[in-house]
């Protein structure tokens, strides 16, 4: 299976799996001193979840133009909207969908085109928290 971006018009597969694939699970945390207590440790751990593919889009024998219309133009039309990603693991497979940001370069010399890209899939579903009193 490829991976495969999608608002549920516009669908694209990309030509090659992601270089590099990094997860980020934010979390907030407070220290609250008491006094004659110790400290309170709150720790907010927020469900939203980051997904940051980078790699490469680009084809044997395929111009700038050809590769604009198949994939970085499509790409652009689903910035900042809520898509579904499809990989070939499942793991980021969700039905709450992701806020999808989308940025590109285009590499000069090379002798076929080559565009580098990052795409950032934002996620949230809501809050959990944790107190730890340290004495």
């Amino acid at each position: 299976m490829n991976w495969i971006i999608s608002d549920g018009k516009t669908t694209i597969t990309l030509p090659y799996p992601p270089t590099t694939i990094k997860v980020k699970n934010p979390i907030k945390t407070d220290e609250v001193g008491i006094e004659g207590k110790g400290t309170i440790l709150i720790s907010r751990f927020s469900q939203a979840k980051t997904v940051t593919l980078t790699g490469i889009i680009t084809a044997a024998n395929k111009n700038n133009a050809t590769l604009i219309a198949k994939y970085i133009a499509p790409l652009e039309s689903l910035n900042r909207k809520i898509v579904t990603l499809a990989d070939p693991d499942g793991q980021f497979q969700s039905t709450a969908g992701w806020v999808f940001q989308f940025e590109w370069s285009r590499e000069q010399e090379a002798k076929q085109p080559i565009y580098r890209y990052t795409m950032t899939f934002k996620q949230g579903t809501g809050t959990d928290y944790l107190v730890v009193l340290n004495q």
